[in-house]
């Protein structure tokens, strides 16, 4: 959760002393018109950004401040409200990467492989395994995001503008894709 988190840029507020809780299982939304701080919320919890006041807890721990990676490490995952993908590299492969690279120990090749195949079809994309990410389409990408978040094993999975663009079938598909 976060206690009284707030971060100024030169004058201006985005996040105002946001007191949040999450709790194990439950899905919350986070509602907000653009310039809302909805983003900037997220980028202070997953470690994108300093706080410029209060502070942010997981499992007990203050992960205020720590690096991004840190705190993937510690179970936090997230996408992007503009997709981020490796687009150069494959659907498989940017799963694989989640995996590999998401979690603490040694990085075990066959495992990426085998969680990045189940990832696949649990998401609707082991057809498009070897296509490049920039060849897919938005809703595919986004599909792919939330397979190479969850590919990092994490107990908290942020999901920033997920439907954003999307039509209304793919919305429909996307909010199966939440609740599953």
């Amino acid at each position: 959760g976060t206690r009284r988190l707030s971060k100024r840029f030169k004058g201006f507020t985005a996040v105002d002393n946001v007191d949040l809780s999450v709790k194990k299982g439950h899905i919350h939304a986070l509602i907000g018109p653009n310039g809302a701080g909805k983003t900037t919320l997220f980028n202070l919890i997953s470690g994108s950004l300093a706080p410029s006041a209060g502070r942010t807890l997981f499992n007990g721990q203050d992960i205020s401040g720590k690096r991004p990676y840190k705190i993937c490490k510690q179970g936090i995952a997230r996408t992007f409200q503009l997709v981020q993908l490796f687009g150069h590299l494959t659907a498989r492969e940017n799963v694989q990467l989640g995996s590999l690279y998401g979690k603490t120990g040694k990085p075990k090749w066959s495992e990426a492989n085998e969680k990045s195949t189940k990832l696949l079809e649990f998401v609707g994309l082991i057809d498009k395994e070897n296509a490049m990410a920039k060849d897919l389409t938005i809703a595919n990408q986004k599909r792919l995001e939330v397979a190479r978040a969850l590919a990092t094993g994490p107990k908290l999975l942020l999901l920033d503008e997920v439907m954003a663009g999307l039509n209304p079938n793919e919305v429909t598909e996307a909010i199966e894709l939440v609740k599953r």
